[in-house]
């Protein structure tokens, strides 16, 4: 069976190959490769656009590999409208690999449009990472515009025409209305994990024929565990700060309601939160002032970007992992730490109710709820046996969902299904 994937992430070696630094996320796509790649029932093909590409095509390790050269249109080509010369690179590798179904991960860029506007022949098949029109509902994550003023320079406003929080959020609209409303409207198949996804694809394209797969993690998350007497206590670990929508402004916000009774609590945040006060005005400085005006200055420890190695150790220290997004469709930060087996605490937001049973796996608070968020952590802290019961159930149920013999199994079925259907 011969399968040609639309990547938005290089494979880490495709990228050591072309002198790059390797990717910190979706890292899930490399393991699902990877374990089609071994079955040896799957020749895989996979296609991602590089800025300043030094090869068009490369087998690594059984894999080929494509690289899309980058759009002089730039990012607006990739996100919003993508131009004949992109589109047709795509087909050339298409049709020098000539497979029998694509797989396009994502309905966040523009490869979806290739097997909307039928300029694929074989059968095509969408993920869905993330629904760019329901997060772009609640992008600025509950902000005030005061607040969100403070994350926005003029220079940022002006003289770079108009980037920054204020007008990102339109982006995010005009990207769900003219790319992924097309995609998914678009496009007969799909694969999803939760029943939110699920429900959202089917508002937008009722006749849509829809697959279950969960995700295959990354390797380091299936060895590395959590245990109680190794675990520093009263520590939170938070898997992103890069912007609003996932929310660590509400964890800084919550912790703030703990610090009393808690002073040796710490927040170690990956990805997004840089070690100083920046210059210009970002979503850090908006973070910097609550981190200021709520003591908790020598709390909050940013570790910048981690490996899938660096990330599991982190996760399997914490006495809690967070998860404060005000929306998701399924966390891959929360998989992991649940499959790690780290006492979670996540917002009840998007898929996150398909992922968690509420009080037995992780501790769920609703979306955007400060006071809701400092309780649980509180629970946690305060109380050993439900901080191991949460470990153990969570630990149980990662296993299950994110068994590797099982996904695979489920991916090669859908495929056949797929091909079997046709266009």
């Amino acid at each position: 069976m011969r399968v040609f994937w639309f990547n938005n992430i290089l494979f880490p070696e495709a990228a050591q190959s072309l002198g790059l630094p390797p990717p910190v996320s979706g890292g899930w796509m490399p393991a699902l490769g990877h374990a089609l790649n071994e079955t040896g029932k799957v020749q895989l093909a996979v296609a991602t656009v590089v800025k300043k590409p030094l090869w068009s095509k490369k087998e690594i390790d059984g894999i080929m590999h494509y690289t899309i050269p980058f759009p002089q249109g730039g990012r607006k080509e990739i996100d919003l409208r993508p131009g004949k010369k992109l589109l047709g690179d795509c087909l050339k590798a298409i049709e020098d690999f000539a497979p029998d179904v694509v797989h396009i991960h994502g309905t966040e860029y523009f490869y979806g449009l290739l097997s909307a506007k039928s300029l694929i022949k074989c059968p095509a098949i969408v993920s869905t990472q993330g629904l760019i029109k329901e997060y772009a509902k609640v992008y600025w994550g509950e902000l005030s515009f005061k607040e969100v003023l403070k994350c926005q320079s003029l220079y940022e406003f002006i003289i770079r025409c108009g980037s920054g929080l204020l007008l990102d959020r339109r982006r995010w609209h005009k990207r769900a209305k003219y790319m992924e409303q097309k995609i998914i409207k678009g496009n007969r198949y799909f694969i999803g994990r939760t029943l939110w996804d699920k429900a959202h694809l089917l508002e937008i394209n009722p006749t849509a024929d829809y697959y279950h797969c969960d995700e295959l993690l990354r390797p380091p998350f299936y060895s590395i565990h959590w245990e109680p007497n190794h675990m520093a206590k009263y520590s939170i670990f938070a898997a992103s700060a890069r912007y609003p929508i996932k929310g660590f402004h509400l964890l800084l916000k919550a912790a703030a309601m703990l610090k009393r009774d808690f002073p040796e609590m710490s927040i170690r945040v990956a990805d997004g939160l840089i070690g100083r006060r920046p210059r210009r005005k970002t979503y850090n400085t908006l973070l910097y002032d609550l981190i200021d005006s709520s003591g908790l200055k020598d709390c909050v420890v940013p570790l910048g970007l981690l490996s899938a190695e660096e990330m599991a150790k982190e996760m399997s220290k914490a006495h809690a992992v967070v998860i404060p997004s005000f929306i998701e469709n399924s966390s891959n930060s929360l998989a992991e730490a649940m499959l790690v087996g780290a006492p979670c605490v996540a917002s009840l937001a998007g898929g996150t109710t398909t992922m968690i049973d509420d009080r037995q796996t992780a501790l769920g608070f609703p979306a955007g709820d400060a006071a809701m968020l400092a309780e649980c952590l509180r629970m946690i802290f305060s109380d050993d046996k439900l901080a191991n019961n949460l470990s153990k159930s969570a630990k149980a149920t990662a296993q299950k969902r994110h068994d590797k013999k099982i996904i695979v199994k489920t991916m090669l079925q859908i495929y056949e299904d797929v091909i079997k259907k046709g266009r």
